[in-house]
């Protein structure tokens, strides 16, 4: 071995020893390699090193010195094994084998399975090698009380289950002698260990020696009777007496020791009953097998996860399904961590375990020596112990301790994070069910009283609970309580009014076991700044909150929310999606917002107006960096306490905008609902652009109209103009140019009427391109050259580069393409040095596609290509797709079919995951074309027929060339109509300027 920690902790090399005099470096090395490979937490090695001792003021700066000399130490011995820091933890990585201990269990698996396979001379020689690592206590000179905790567990939970199965393979080959000789010195030490004096037993037996058996086993009764008041269990004089009984003679009577055990009693088992109904957690419930089951060291496994969600039914129906892996009983007990109870204590809990198993007037008033009569009484039993409903790991220390040979499963909503790094124990997540599993509960439930319910109801009353096992209940036994009112029209009144989930299920007794008296029992366990923020989180909007959005809400630094989110995280109030991003489960955030509602007004108005300042600020925020060709909206002042996002790149603003629409969008809602309309109006118009790129247009029209009403109510005439033109936008894009031109004219007059010239030359641009879109060549070409000069005027390079653009694709829809390239070339040239690249790329592009026009297919594929690595940057996926349509098409013309294909396909793909359905049906035409062109007219039927199924919903006017396609399965003319125009609004913090955006 190169490391040893069976005994004092060495790290050796060769035959010498490296110096480690620090006994806190000896013990910092000790405990990373118990953890070898694995990430082992700063706080949890503080404990081990400073537990019971003064720790540090600052433990975790303090322990860094030590860190460097483990490093050099390692290094040293040039052993190849190394130690990294990773977030907060620190992993010493080696090779298993080079340490005794996990060379030692290494050894031990071996054994057992030889043992499985009835290879009992492998098994000795292989159980007979692990045992001889052992040198000495674990960690035998480190002095702490984790270090103790940690000596203890590894011998009763490593080292003893393989001495107990040496010694009986040693009997099942005859080795009597040798078993009494190797169990003398343990049964000095652990006097009263029942499974030891087990095996010395049948070895005296074996070995012929009845009066050493009868003088033993006196000798253990009275220890037993002096250290713990008891005999010794019944099990063991069970075996006692038969032994005597198989080597009884007629010519020797020989005496029996008298004992006076207690009653013959069957297995306790304190097991609630099983529900009648158990759906799902297949996953959960292997896992329990896998841990609780398996061969050697009993196991510790925590089941946690959020209030309702079915901890204890789980942990019983496993418990009750695999009893006869437990012959020796089942002991239960609830210890109302979460409850209106006050929590059981341990000392309870022991005298009512030890009354199960038949210690009745003999269990003492002190807790310490209950545990240790109990941990006695276990001892060689196979009995599963249930701790339901734990606290925290505090809670259920001392039960552990005294129930350490046995299996334990632990139910919790507080996540033991304490157990499982002292203590070793596993925890395994529990969570809501899937959408089938809750419909099958519920028709369970409603099968008695319901006659073929509607399965949309039912799926729709399953959809109000969220999956959460505990609100399907109460539904469903609402639903059944009411059986002569229809399914579905519970489910609308429980839509319609969501705060009464949180009492349903309250008639009759069961007040006590509503989601509001469920969720309640958490938030009273939590610490006051943990459950205010909880609370206040039901003012946010959406359900997803990110770190700095609820430290906002909360008016907390980021630094206090993360601790409290940490306490929520724990509570399994919240589930952690991303790295800074949380979630409330739906009803969790409904009863949240339920408490907050009964807040002080005024502190309700403040949350919510400090999260519409972070929401506000922080798209601006990206916005600056995403396009800043925009115009600016005026500024609004910000809550100096909280701080907006900030971005380095558009990557990383667009990454945000895409996770966060809902959120803004859901916060949009929120400002009118309080009254915010200043906040509204700007939100919207600074997230237009994000809005344009992802989703359908329809599903706009409602917020934008809506922004068009607060930037009235408000009184701000530039926002009112800078709205109706992006109501005019939105219709622009769904093809309505005549409501878009009335609301391009209104927003026209207000920019005249405030003398905003940016804002007057964006609304004539806009107008113009509704005239093109309907082919009044003439009167868009005039509208395009006011706002020209109008830019001109104001020197707005992006504002000219707009409108050569636009002139470009009027003259290349009217086939005037040397006079096209001219424009776009123009429009290039000033892109190249202002706007955004986004702009630059779709001038690209429209070059590209003017180029295939021309013949010149291999000039329209590089210029496609290098429009799609700028939107690969933008992240603008609806503009991509049109430009990998047009390199489709190019790369057609090429003879490159299967390259064509491929943009085809990715152009659908995005396409689609932006809400593009006219975008769809076109990429589909264009990938059609390709597969007919690759000989596989199966393939472009199909593309053309679901293009044409797309055309008819959405009035693409592509549908009648697909149906000459289709008739013909030929390829024909692509015709790629340019729907583009300019969106409006980017706000700027500070700034006067007016209202205009995205046009």
């Amino acid at each position: 071995m190169v490391f040893q920690i069976l005994g004092p902790v060495r790290l050796d090399v060769g035959n010498e020893a490296i110096d480690l005099r620090s006994v806190k470096l000896r013990g910092l090395l000790g405990i990373l390699l118990l953890h070898a490979n694995k990430p082992v937490h700063a706080d949890y090695i503080v404990d081990g090193l400073w537990g019971g001792e003064c720790v540090p003021a600052d433990a975790r700066k303090t322990l860094q010195p030590y860190v460097s000399k483990v490093r050099a130490a390692l290094k040293k011995a040039q052993t190849g094994a190394t130690l990294a820091t990773e977030h907060g933890h620190y992993r010493l990585r080696t090779d298993l084998l080079s340490v005794d201990y996990h060379h030692f269990c290494h050894l031990a698996n071996k054994g057992r399975v030889a043992s499985q396979q009835a290879d009992n001379d492998t098994t000795v020689h292989v159980l007979s090698r692990a045992v001889e690592l052992w040198a000495g206590p674990p960690l035998a000179d480190v002095t702490t009380s984790w270090a103790q905790r940690t000596r203890e567990k590894l011998v009763l939970r490593d080292l003893h289950p393989v001495y107990r199965l040496l010694f009986r393979t040693h009997l099942a080959l005859g080795h009597h002698d040798h078993v009494i000789q190797e169990l003398r010195p343990l049964l000095d030490e652990y006097e009263t260990d029942e499974a030891f004096a087990e095996l010395y037993l049948r070895a005296l037996a074996g070995s012929g020696d009845m009066g050493g058996l009868t003088s033993f086993f006196g000798d253990f009764s009275s220890r037993l009777l002096d250290e713990f008041d008891t005999q010794p269990s019944e099990w063991l004089v069970s075996l006692y007496e038969r032994l005597v009984d198989e080597h009884r003679t007629p010519d020797l009577d020989m005496p029996i020791t008298q004992v006076d055990p207690t009653a013959r009693r069957s297995p306790p088992c304190q097991l609630p009953r099983d529900p009648s109904f158990f759906v799902g957690r297949e996953a959960v419930l292997e896992r329990l097998d896998s841990l609780l089951l398996r061969d050697g060291a009993p196991s510790v496994v925590a089941l946690d996860g959020s209030p309702g969600v079915g901890k204890t039914t789980v942990a019983v129906h496993w418990a009750r399904t695999r009893s006869t892996h437990f012959p020796d009983g089942q002991l239960y007990a609830d210890l109302h961590g979460y409850g209106i109870d006050a929590p059981t204590r341990p000392t309870t809990v022991l005298a009512n375990f030890l009354e199960e198993l038949g210690v009745r007037d003999r269990v003492p008033d002190d807790v310490h020596e209950r545990a240790a009569l109990l941990r006695h009484t276990l001892n060689g039993r196979r009995v599963l112990v249930v701790l339901d409903n734990v606290r925290d790991s505090e809670h259920v220390r001392l039960l552990l301790t005294a129930t350490s040979s046995c299996p334990v499963l632990i139910t919790s909503r507080q996540k033991l994070s304490t157990l499982a790094y002292n203590e070793g124990a596993y925890t395994v997540p529990v969570t809501v069910f899937e959408p089938d599993e809750s419909v099958s509960l519920l028709r369970h439930r409603m099968r008695d009283v319901r006659v073929a319910p509607d399965p949309a109801a039912i799926q729709n009353l399953a959809s109000l609970c969220g999956g959460l096992p505990l609100a399907l209940q109460i539904v469903g036994e609402h639903v059944a309580a009411r059986s002569n009112v229809e399914v579905q029209e519970l489910v609308d009144q429980l839509r319609g009014e969501r705060k009464r989930l949180l009492d349903a299920g309250s008639h009759g007794d069961g007040d006590r076991s509503t989601l509001r008296a469920v969720f309640t029992w958490s938030c009273t366990a939590l610490s006051s700044v943990a459950e205010r923020l909880f609370r206040l989180l039901g003012l946010h909007p959406s359900p997803y909150v990110s770190t700095p959005a609820a430290a906002a809400v909360a008016g907390l630094t980021v630094a206090e929310t993360e601790r409290a989110l940490e306490i929520l995280l724990g509570a399994h109030l919240i589930q952690q999606q991303t790295s800074d991003g949380y979630r409330l489960h739906d009803l969790l955030h409904l009863y949240a917002s339920d408490l907050v509602s009964r807040e002080d007004t005024q502190e309700r108005y403040a949350a919510v107006r400090r999260v519409l300042d972070w929401y506000l600020g922080s798209v601006v925020s990206a916005f600056r960096v995403l396009a800043p060709q925009l115009v600016d909206i005026p500024s609004l002042r910000l809550d100096p306490n909280v701080t907006p996002r900030s971005f380095e790149s558009p990557e990383d603003a667009m990454s945000w905008c895409v996770r966060e629409r809902p959120q803004v969008l859901a916060v949009c809602r929120t400002a009118v609902e309080y009254g915010f309309h200043d906040h509204m109006w700007r939100l919207v118009g600074a997230f237009t652009e994000v809005l344009r790129r992802y989703g359908d247009p329809r599903d706009l029209l409602e917020i934008h109209h809506r922004a068009l009403e607060s930037a009235r109510i408000a009184g701000a005439r530039d926002g009112e103009a800078g709205q109706l033109n992006n109501l005019g936008f939105v219709e622009f894009k769904l093809g309505e140019y005549g409501d878009a031109e009335r609301h391009f004219r209104q927003a026209l007059d207000i920019f005249r009427m405030i003398d905003e010239a940016a804002g007057e030359a964006i609304a004539l641009h806009n107008i113009a391109n509704t005239y093109l879109e309907r082919g009044r060549y003439r009167k868009a070409v005039q509208l395009y050259q006011e706002s020209l000069r109008i830019s001109e005027g104001n020197d707005d390079k992006p504002g000219q580069a707009r409108v050569y653009h636009r002139l470009g694709d009027l003259y290349q829809r009217t086939r005037r393409l040397d006079l096209a390239a001219q424009h776009y070339r123009q429009a290039l040239k000033l892109r190249m040095n202002v706007g955004s690249p986004g702009e630059r790329a779709q001038t690209l592009a429209q070059l590209g596609s003017l180029l295939l026009d021309k013949g010149d297919p291999a000039a329209a594929v590089r210029h496609c290509e290098n429009a799609l690595t700028i939107y690969d940057q933008t992240r603008d996926d609806r503009q991509a797709a049109e430009a990998l349509r047009t390199l489709a098409s190019a790369q057609l013309a090429l003879a490159a079919h299967p390259a064509a294909a491929a943009a085809a396909r990715r152009s659908v793909e995005l396409c689609r995951s932006t809400g593009n359905l006219p975008g769809v049906a076109r990429a589909l035409d264009a990938l059609a074309e390709a597969c007919l062109a690759m000989g596989d007219s199966a393939t472009a039927r199909a593309k053309w027929n679901e293009a044409l199924e797309i055309s008819g919903e959405t009035g693409v006017t592509i549908a009648g060339s697909i149906r000459d396609k289709l008739a013909l399965l030929e390829a024909g003319d692509d015709v790629i109509p340019d729907d583009r125009t300019i969106p409006l609004f980017r706000q700027e913090i500070g700034s006067s300027r007016p209202a205009a955006t995205n046009w």
